[in-house]
């Protein structure tokens, strides 16, 4: 063999057991034993990790959480798909409010839900129903597009009486408008929702299928995945590669994270019509349930750093431009809101959210993450009592 095959492979070993070296110390410093929670499935559907029941570190509490995932790929225990002719079934759909991988998967408010309803039905005079079951359909990252593919693909299947969905105005608007080349057919009654894409064009489902079993398996992966996070000129090459989802433009010289711009009144024209589409889709939704013969609730979550002026002069008090523009949550969300179809059962959690803060009650992690426990608890109060009485009381 040659002095320089043998250089080359020399250096071949030197370089993979190198890497080997990193891997392994980068596993054992990761902030917690990584988990792969989610995967895509034969469907081409992103879900969670299937019959997952372990204790899972959660980086915004810095807790473990017991998380129990199903064996379709979903939070919380498996149920038959047949539905008894005494039970009342509720799905619900939603992004990481509700796929709340965060708290102990018996602490969300989805399985919170189940109790709740029950009891308020045993108050009823005239009720049919002897048991209650609430199927929970969420995933992160998600927005209404894709809830309307879960709803199709799983729920549908589960003959549910009522379907739950939780709105998220702030990204749920964003995930929409990645599907916005789809408008027309994703509006059209002739079109399955399946069949479109589920990270829009820029993410193929083959591609989001090799770069999740990619990540899942590799500590150097996840490493470099955080670090090109972190720069924006690496992200902005990531988005081009298409390998992150891309933003949403801002306005010049403002800066804020990209998705609280539909906090600003008056929208863009672009943005504008991306808020327009979700609430398009929202009434679509409402067009095939209704065909479905099952009862529609929309349940709108506020975000945390939204809650009360307070927060909402701390955030604007990060970006003094902001000054210059009406940052306007709450108007935005009314806005979203009247576009709905009236025939559409809302709850709107702001008030209720925001008493709860008052009260210096911890609604959201570390005040403007996810829900905590305290957010779960009073969203199931709210939502249980909603339910009962728009359509059972």
């Amino acid at each position: 063999m040659s002095e320089g095959k043998k250089n080359i492979i020399t250096l071949a070993v030197a370089v993979v057991f190198s890497l080997l070296v990193i891997e392994g110390m980068l596993r054992l410093f990761e902030t917690q034993t990584y988990v792969a929670l989610w995967q895509v499935n034969k469907d081409n559907m992103v879900v969670l990790k299937p019959n997952l029941d372990k204790n899972i570190f959660d980086n915004e509490d810095l807790k473990y959480h017991h998380v129990k995932i199903n064996s379709l790929g979903f939070l919380g225990e498996d149920v038959n798909q047949e539905k008894p002719i005494d039970t009342l079934r509720i799905a619900v759909m939603g992004d990481s409010y509700v796929a709340a991988t965060g708290v102990d998967f018996d602490k969300t408010f989805p399985y919170l839900l189940t109790k709740k309803v029950q009891d308020l039905l045993a108050t009823a005079t005239s009720s049919a129903y002897k048991k209650v079951e609430v199927l929970n359909f969420g995933m992160g990252g998600t927005g209404t597009v894709d809830e309307m593919k879960y709803y199709e693909k799983y729920a549908q299947k589960y003959n549910p009486d009522v379907v739950v969905l939780s709105f998220y105005l702030q990204n749920d608007t964003v995930d929409n408008s990645l599907n916005y080349e789809h408008r027309d057919a994703m509006l059209s009654s002739k079109e399955q929702w399946s069949t479109f894409p589920q990270y829009g064009s820029t993410q193929v489902k083959s591609f989001v299928s090799i770069k999740d079993k990619v990540y899942r398996k590799s500590a150097i992966v996840r490493f470099v995945d955080r670090v090109v996070r972190s720069s924006p000129k690496l992200s902005g090459l990531a988005v081009k590669l298409g390998l992150h989802r891309p933003p949403v433009k801002g306005e010049s010289g403002l800066d804020i994270p990209f998705d609280d711009y539909y906090y600003i009144e008056p929208l863009d024209s672009q943005r504008a019509e991306y808020l327009k589409f979700s609430s398009d889709l929202l009434n679509n939704f409402k067009k095939q349930l209704d065909t479905d013969g099952v009862k529609f609730a929309i349940m709108f979550i506020p975000e945390g750093k939204t809650i009360n002026d307070d927060l909402i002069n701390a955030f604007k008090n990060t970006y003094p431009k902001l000054k210059d523009f009406n940052f306007n949550p709450k108007g935005m969300e009314n806005k979203l809101i009247s576009a709905v179809d009236p025939s559409v059962k809302v709850l709107n959690l702001r008030e209720t959210m925001t008493k709860q803060v008052s009260e210096n009650k911890e609604m959201y992690k570390n005040g403007t993450g996810h829900f905590a426990e305290g957010g779960h608890e009073v969203a199931s109060d709210a939502l249980a009592n909603f339910i009962f009485d728009s359509f059972f009381k």
